[in-house]
């Protein structure tokens, strides 16, 4: 699918980033869905491994360099 550059509205005219995405038609839309495999899960319903794991609070690696971007 080519994305030619007036399948853009324009955002000033339109007021938000959300405005900006381009269009895509229906087929691809629900072949690109078909991709998503994502959950919203309860806690109660993860497995007793995982439930360790987020106990742990282990959230990776120390990134220093990366602290400023908190401030």
């Amino acid at each position: 699918m080519a994305v030619t550059s007036t399948d853009y509205t324009d955002t000033y005219k339109h007021g938000s980033a959300a405005s900006t995405t381009p269009k895509i038609d229906i087929e691809e839309y629900e072949r690109l869905k078909r991709y998503d495999t994502r959950q919203a899960l309860y806690p109660h319903e993860l497995s007793d491994e995982l439930k360790a794991e987020l106990e742990k609070g282990y959230q990776g690696e120390a990134t220093p360099e990366l602290d400023h971007l908190l401030d």
